[in-house]
């Protein structure tokens, strides 16, 4: 179902700065045909207000070592390569490193098979996974969408879709209607799930839509990582639209 915006509700004004500084970057990365880089990606999500689990580049295992160590364990080292899309299936994530060597090793093994651009992200606690993003319809333009995420998303294909710009409430109705909303209320014991913070961040990727939409192919938070506490973004792949590369936007 399409959004229903209110003025009371939070549609925010469009950021013109903001928009200015992301729209040359995906055409920069448009032109070069490439998604945008993971850190980068990252960042433009913390920009437009989400919390994201920030991966840091480590130029060699000594320096994955030391960012490990600045961070504090555990940790997750996953390749950096932009063109590596699909990093789990690949092998190239590794997950729950408790100690130097250990971060060492996955450094060597990810540069030495997938290339040299290697990332350590602080681990996020275990919790309830989404996904939420934005996909381009040949007629409307750009969707946001949020559906179970990690390894659910197969399993559960139920997903909500709505046209930007979504506020709360709609975001609150996209929620409702999935299979994986049951498990935010917790379930077996477990406390209840931060769903204000899901709300915040469908919101934010509205925004996002928004601002950017029209230079956007595909954005995908995938996890979006939900516990007692809030909801942060663990990994994310955004795709600029081919034509951006031949774009005047400002």
């Amino acid at each position: 179902h399409a959004s229903r915006s209110s003025r009371s509700d939070e549609v925010l004004p469009v950021d013109p700065s903001r928009r200015r500084l992301w729209r040359s970057r995906l055409v920069t990365a448009a032109a070069a045909g490439s998604p945008l880089d993971p850190v980068s990606a990252f960042a433009l999500l913390e920009d437009y207000g989400l919390r994201v689990a920030m991966p840091h580049p480590a130029a060699s295992a000594a320096d994955a070592v030391q960012t490990a160590d600045r961070l504090g364990y555990p940790v997750t080292v996953k390749t950096g390569e932009p063109a590596v899309e699909h990093k789990t299936e690949v092998g190239g994530v590794v997950v729950g490193l408790s100690d130097g060597p250990s971060v060492a090793l996955a450094y060597a093994d990810l540069a030495g098979r997938l290339g040299e651009r290697v990332l350590v992200q602080p681990q996020a606690a275990a919790g309830i996974e989404l996904a939420i993003g934005i996909v381009r319809d040949p007629l409307v333009g750009p969707l946001v969408l949020l559906a179970a995420g990690g390894t659910l998303i197969e399993l559960l294909s139920s997903r909500s879709v709505a046209l930007p710009p979504v506020e709360r409430t709609t975001a609150d109705e996209m929620l409702d209607a999935l299979d994986v909303s049951r498990l935010l209320a917790g379930v077996r014991g477990a406390p209840p799930a931060d769903r204000a913070a899901v709300l915040d961040a469908v919101v934010a990727v509205s925004r996002i839509a928004v601002e950017l939409g029209d230079l956007l192919a595909a954005v995908d938070l995938n996890p979006l990582i939900v516990t007692a506490t809030g909801a942060v973004v663990v990994d994310t792949l955004i795709l600029p639209e081919a034509a951006a590369a031949s774009t005047s936007h400002p």
